[in-house]
């Protein structure tokens, strides 16, 4: 895989279901706290107004035995009452838990040794991971500003119930639009191999129950690792990642949602990782074809693979219009019902930096790319009703880059 925005932050949040326009995220006054001992022990506590038929669930991963997964229901919490939730497990080595209560999560580290639960260490939260002295880039202040072609959109403005000083990358939003990932680093400027020790560098997600609930690190290796380029078909994750034991810099892996966790990573293989080298891909619908890209004969192209009985078919060239000499095409996302491919590239009306291109499928092949976005964005994402997630990256006069955020162009 030759390019990776986690590494390069060319391109590496939070989708917005919108009632009058605005962004609804989950506000709650639930705090959790997870500690060890004889079993798991999570603390709910309620800072606000009274809460009745509070639902809750525990997951832990690792090399366990028995109790990797509850869930209940608090009848009532009153304001400044606190409940304890314990969960007796077996295991031995090191795992991973998250605990979630009222659209709040907190996850932590430990070593299980039988029943016990040894040196149980909270996971930093995003927000305090941010150095201090970072600059919240605001709209009126970009020297860049995404720049909208077509009149199908709203002008794109800026996700702010998400974003923050640091760099919210990679959005991808579900079929059904229940959950919403995307890329965190807190600093832009602190290279890859710190990023790896960083505690909070990685795949975030967010999950739509009426509201949306507070984004949450997924972790998906016990060891270290440098995750991102989330992609979500069905119950399982892609995504790319840094890792010890890949079959190049950087591979391809999938995970599966079971019982509150991001379970089961494995390697996607040798065949895409290596002897392909697919990049950044998305998968259609129904799971038969693969968009992705790679270096081509003069730059970055789009190819397709098919799934067959061997695992996928040969990297096969989208040709002109989609793929050009002249021009890099990388980042495809392909609509759910296959008839708009949307990539990344640079812009071809003279814009600075990355744009966002639309082809749409007219008697079985790609009409000619449309520029849609320009002014460094990309990784476009788009929802059932047609809205453009994107990254927009703030760069500084003299082109140096300050941070990223998650922006939305609404379907007029």
């Amino acid at each position: 895989m030759a390019i990776f925005s986690i590494l390069l932050f060319a391109f590496a949040s939070l989708p917005a279901i919108t009632t009058g326009g605005k962004e609804k995220l989950n506000e709650t006054s639930i705090t959790i706290h997870i500690s060890g001992g004889l079993g798991i022990h999570a603390t709910i506590t309620n800072s606000g107004e009274s809460l009745s038929n509070l639902e809750w669930e525990m997951g832990i991963d690792g090399p366990i035995i028995l109790g990797d997964y509850r869930q209940g229901e608090i009848t009532s919490l009153s304001s400044g009452e606190s409940v304890e939730i314990t969960s007796f497990v077996w295991g031995g080595g090191q795992a991973r838990i998250v605990v979630r209560a009222d659209g709040v999560s907190r996850t932590a580290s430990c070593i299980l040794l039988g029943p016990f639960v040894f040196g149980c260490r909270m996971d930093p939260e995003r927000e305090a991971s941010i150095p201090e002295n970072a600059t919240k880039v605001m709209p009126e202040d970009d020297v860049f500003p995404p720049v909208l072609h077509s009149s199908q959109w709203e002008e794109p403005v800026p996700l702010d119930i998400i974003n923050t000083a640091g760099a919210e990358d990679s959005p991808f939003i579900s079929s059904d639009g229940s959950m919403f990932f995307f890329f965190f680093t807190p600093d832009v400027n602190v290279p890859p191999e710190k990023q790896l020790l960083d505690g909070v560098t990685g795949i975030w997600w967010c999950r739509w129950d009426g509201e949306w609930s507070e984004p949450e690190r997924i972790f998906l290796n016990m060891d270290v690792a440098l995750d991102g380029a989330p992609f979500l078909l069905n119950n399982t994750l892609w995504f790319a990642s840094v890792r010890s034991g890949n079959y190049g810099e950087v591979d391809l892996y999938t995970a599966e949602y079971i019982r509150g966790m991001w379970r089961n990573v494995k390697n996607a293989g040798e065949l895409l990782n290596k002897i392909y080298d697919v990049g950044e891909m998305h998968i259609t619908a129904d799971g038969k074809t693969m968009y992705c890209g790679k270096d081509g004969n003069k730059s970055r192209d789009l190819f397709i693979l098919h799934k067959n009985d061997g695992g996928w078919t040969e990297p096969s060239l989208i040709p002109y219009p989609v793929s050009t000499n002249e021009y890099n095409e990388d980042l495809p996302f392909i609509t759910e019902d296959g008839n708009e491919l949307w990539f990344t590239g640079e812009s071809r009306l003279g814009y600075s930096g990355p744009a966002i291109f639309r082809c749409i499928k007219e008697n079985g092949k790609w009409g000619e790319p449309e520029e849609i976005i320009s002014s460094f964005a990309g990784e476009p994402c788009l929802d059932k009703e047609g809205n453009i997630y994107f990254v927009h990256h703030y760069f500084s006069s003299n082109m140096k880059m300050i941070e990223a955020d998650i922006y939305v162009a609404y379907r007029k």
